[in-house]
């Protein structure tokens, strides 16, 4: 197996403790019914491994990682109070360096992996994607509930919600993505020895990028995130919105880097 697919694979594995830790959230309190009456002690997983005094070794071993997992949960949703942009530009840079290495492995124009173009989206996402939508979903809420005064969950705010996202958010952010990409695609070519094309180059290759490709990277993004956005905004809590989001970009980074780089 090549070492992106194996790199692949190993983000796969990480971001899977995430979901997982939200569904045993609640397994915490139930751990210590766990093998009986005995409650799990540090000393309990060394018990398991001798065989020891543990009625139910492969229980308390399960119990021990569903506790791991429901701890990593309650700290990625803490991280995400205390220091939600630097949070949720962590969470970006792991999902779109999946959904660009998802690409570049199923996409048949690439011969061979390619770091630069890697590096560039999650770069992106950094610095662009994960705060534009921090900033946009605490304007929808503005909107949305001080302006327009609906109440959290009904269906009628949950449409307000999908219709700022996908006929304001999604056609402004397209837009800018296509320029910054042009110009963080520039830096990055000088690194390996292209020279920078100059500004008035790089305006004309965004107008050209813009001309050939916005059109079908905006429809391409309603198909992929309506049905997304609509389950988001019906049940999601407002702070676990941008990481869901950020889930979900993992197939829409993709398709954007397939568009971006043609």
């Amino acid at each position: 197996m090549s070492s992106p697919r194996i790199l692949m694979l190993g983000l796969l594995a990480c971001l899977l403790v995430v979901p997982a830790g939200a569904l045993t959230t609640g397994v915490r309190p139930m751990l210590k019914h766990v093998g009986g009456a005995r409650a799990l002690s540090v000393g309990a997983p060394m018990m398991v491994l001798r065989g020891g005094a543990g009625r139910k070794p492969r229980a308390q071993a399960a119990a021990l990682t569903c506790m791991s997992l429901a701890g990593t949960w309650t700290d990625y949703v803490a991280l995400l109070e205390e220091k939600p942009i630097r949070t949720k530009m962590a969470t970006a840079a792991v999902l779109s360096a999946i959904g660009d290495l998802l690409a570049q492995t199923l996409d048949a124009a690439v011969t061979s992996f390619c770091p630069r173009r890697m590096l560039v989206l999650v770069f992106i996402n950094i610095i662009y994607f994960a705060p534009m939508l921090h900033y946009w979903y605490i304007f929808f809420d503005y909107v949305v509930g001080k302006q327009l005064k609906l109440k959290a969950g009904t269906m009628k705010s949950t449409a307000a919600y999908l219709a700022l996202d996908q006929l304001m958010n999604a056609p402004v952010t397209l837009l800018g993505f296509f320029a910054i990409f042009t110009l963080i695609n520039a830096i990055s070519e000088v690194a390996v020895g292209v020279p920078f094309p100059g500004l008035a180059a790089l305006a004309a290759t965004v107008s050209a990028k813009v001309q050939g490709s916005y059109v079908t990277a905006l429809v391409a993004n309603w198909k992929v995130w309506t049905a997304p956005q609509l389950l988001n905004f019906a049940v999601v809590p407002a702070p676990l919105r941008v990481p869901f989001a950020n889930v979900v970009a993992i197939l829409w980074n993709a398709v954007i880097s397939v568009i971006a780089n043609k």
